[in-house]
């Protein structure tokens, strides 16, 4: 890993904890914890396991972060969604690949990508339905078929959305 690179994931870092931060704006200890956590598994009082363990219990129904903090954390370790698996038929488990993908498209319309992940963690903590969920991505990604069609593989068949194949008119003439 280059120098660059190395930069990139510390200012990488550095906007999620302040991300963490003002998710947990009105819960400062939760906030605190997670610095902890972080400073434990620096000095090495904790194991990669151990620092899983309690970010998956602190980030319990902020699905958002968890996706975020997945990308810190090599693949083997990765926190899988949905985080109790009791929940797992009405949740959507979402691979980082595709979240990429959508970041990459959207990386000038980051409000996009967030109203994205915002619909997904709604969804799984109830908020909205499927149905919900499949309107709001199609609004979302309208005129991005291949995010649709990604978007479609994580669920059922009955809820999937149509994508609208359009020919822009500069190509038929």
């Amino acid at each position: 890993m280059d120098d660059d690179d190395q930069q990139v994931n510390i200012e990488d870092a550095l906007v999620f904890i302040n991300q963490v931060k003002v998710v947990f704006k009105d819960k400062m200890e939760k906030f605190y914890e997670f610095v902890q956590v972080l400073n434990d598994y620096k000095s090495q009082r904790v194991d990669s396991r151990g620092i899983l363990a309690r970010v998956k219990k602190l980030f319990k129904g902020h699905s958002d972060l968890v996706f975020r903090f997945n990308n810190f954390v090599p693949e083997e370790y990765q926190i899988t969604l949905p985080l109790d698996d009791d929940e797992q038929g009405h949740q959507l488990a979402i691979k980082d690949t595709f979240l990429n993908q959508v970041k990459v498209v959207f990386q000038d319309k980051m409000e996009i990508y967030f109203e994205f992940l915002e619909a997904v963690k709604d969804h799984n903590a109830q908020g909205i339905d499927r149905r919900g969920v499949s309107a709001i991505v199609k609004e979302l990604f309208k005129g991005h078929t291949h995010l649709i069609l990604g978007f479609n593989t994580y669920f059922p068949k009955e809820y999937q959305i149509t994508p609208s194949f359009q020919i822009d008119s500069h190509e038929t003439g």
